[in-house]
């Protein structure tokens, strides 16, 4: 096992923690703007406000990819390679993921006709449910994930890779 992708596994929550540090811009003004520098002030603050919104989501997806790159790779190499999707555990949490992965297919399937058919409430409802499955799907998916990390530090290069860290 390269200790590289152990010491990656180690580092991976690095690049969540300056999520963590982004500032918001101010506040939203306490009164309405009544001249045009005020206005102008409020236009610059709203402004400012969206780019860093914009900034703080690009910031999330980055880290976001990152960290599911660096489970891949565990997943892939040190966890396999150690047995561990053979793992009767990491079977059932991935067998519980692709549950969740169909149901919601069949939830978008069903929303999609319900919405050809003109029926936005049966669609609205059918929407919601999809997102209920997503969070569930999500949180099984950490699930597995946390299961391939937890496994991977456990190996003895990992020990070895987090002392030289």
């Amino acid at each position: 096992m390269k200790p590289t992708l152990i010491l990656l596994a180690t580092l991976l929550l690095a690049p969540l923690t300056t999520l963590h540090a982004a500032e918001p811009p101010m506040a939203p003004p306490a009164k309405l703007p009544t001249t045009p520098a005020e206005v102008a002030d409020l236009i610059r603050t709203a402004d400012e406000a969206r780019l860093w919104h914009e900034q703080l989501g690009q910031r999330r997806r980055q880290a976001g990819d990152e960290r599911n790159l660096a489970v891949n790779a565990l997943r892939n190499g040190p966890f396999k390679k150690a047995g561990g999707w053979d793992d009767p555990a990491h079977k059932a949490l991935m067998a519980k993921v692709a549950d969740f992965d169909a149901q919601m297919r069949a939830k978008r399937d069903a929303a999609a006709a319900a919405d050809k058919a003109g029926d936005p409430d049966e669609k609205a409802a059918l929407e919601i449910e999809g997102q209920r499955l997503r969070t569930a799907k999500d949180a099984a998916q950490a699930e597995a994930d946390a299961l391939v990390i937890r496994r991977c530090l456990a190996l003895p290069d990992a020990k070895e890779a987090a002392e030289q860290a």
